[in-house]
């Protein structure tokens, strides 16, 4: 199932205690907020107002997961001033405009409550984009969405990774002030997975 998800990176590792605290924000507008025996916490949230989203309609299930920071041979994060040491995976279970937005609103929340950078998993843009094979493409594009980026207020940057294939493409990460403006922006959308 295809669904909206970003990797929140934590450059402070969450101990016992901090989950606890986190498990217990999410139950201050979540419901059926449940830690899974792998420490995945399932949740759908009740009350989106807290969310800036009074007319969230409570029917999709989210997801949160913890780990060590672990980057690919080959990921280039050197635009980074510090490295993470952990990340948290954030995920719904619904493709929806307005899921992608409380999604949105919900990373932003836990950045500003964990000081996070939000890896997006894909390059964000004005619109959407299917290649064509077309030679030149991809450049174009990838000077496309790094004017458009860099255009909103915010720290942003690309990260380069490997592909299954051995070619190289980019993610963007970008702090709290960046996804809030990508937040109220038009075109906004998260990467579907």
């Amino acid at each position: 199932m295809s669904v909206p998800g970003v990797t929140l990176l934590l450059f402070e590792s969450l101990d016992q205690q901090s989950r606890g605290e986190l498990a217990h924000w999410l139950r201050t507008f979540g419901v059926s907020v449940e830690a899974q025996v792998d420490g995945t916490i399932c949740f759908k949230i009740g009350d989106g107002s807290v969310l800036a989203m009074p007319d969230w309609d409570g029917s999709c299930e989210f997801g949160l997961a913890i780990g060590d920071w672990d980057p690919e041979p080959g990921d280039d994060y050197s635009q980074m001033e510090r490295q993470p040491v952990q990340e948290l995976s954030v995920w719904a279970r619904g493709t929806e405009i307005q899921t992608q937005m409380i999604t949105g609103r919900l990373v932003l929340a836990l950045m500003q409550r964990l000081s996070a950078v939000v890896d997006f998993d894909g390059l964000l843009g004005p619109s959407p984009w299917a290649p064509t094979g077309m030679r030149g493409e991809e450049e174009a594009r990838l000077a496309e969405v790094h004017s458009f980026v860099t255009s909103l207020p915010g720290w942003v940057c690309e990260v380069g990774y490997m592909t299954i294939d051995g070619s190289r493409w980019y993610s963007h990460v970008g702090d709290a002030e960046f996804l809030e403006a990508w937040l109220r922006h038009p075109a906004f959308h998260l990467v579907i997975q």
